[in-house]
């Protein structure tokens, strides 16, 4: 199963592992309230799984890899998620690792769905 088909389906299961990363990174050990502490993960993640299954070329690769993105105006998850988490008084160190737990976790979920080819 693609990664990005992979993600679209198991959402729940992701966002439950997100759920208890974010509760034990929380600063103030836990004042924000379940729906604040998951706020944008499902539409990062829908987003994530749509940018994985759409086709775009090698410049366009390079600049999203830059930070960079085609769409001028248009706020992203991520990008509300992070500003959100600055007005909670997340340091930078945990959100990145909010976001770094999210990509393991995807992985980990992912990867024995796979089979290996030699």
């Amino acid at each position: 199963m693609s990664l990005s088909r992979f993600i679209e389906s198991h959402i729940e299961p992701i966002l439950a592992e997100w759920d208890t990363f974010a509760r034990r990174n929380a600063p103030g050990q836990g004042g924000m309230s379940n729906l604040a502490l998951r706020d944008h993960a499902a539409e990062i993640l829908r987003d994530l799984a749509a940018d994985l299954a759409g086709s775009q070329s090698s410049k366009a690769q390079f600049t999203k890899s830059q930070g960079d993105s085609d769409e001028v105006g248009q706020p992203h998850a991520a990008t509300e998620h992070g500003a959100l988490r600055q007005a909670n008084d997340f340091t930078l160190l945990q959100l990145s690792a909010e976001f770094r737990a999210l990509r393991a976790t995807v992985l980990r979920l992912w990867l024995p769905t796979e089979s290996v080819v030699t």
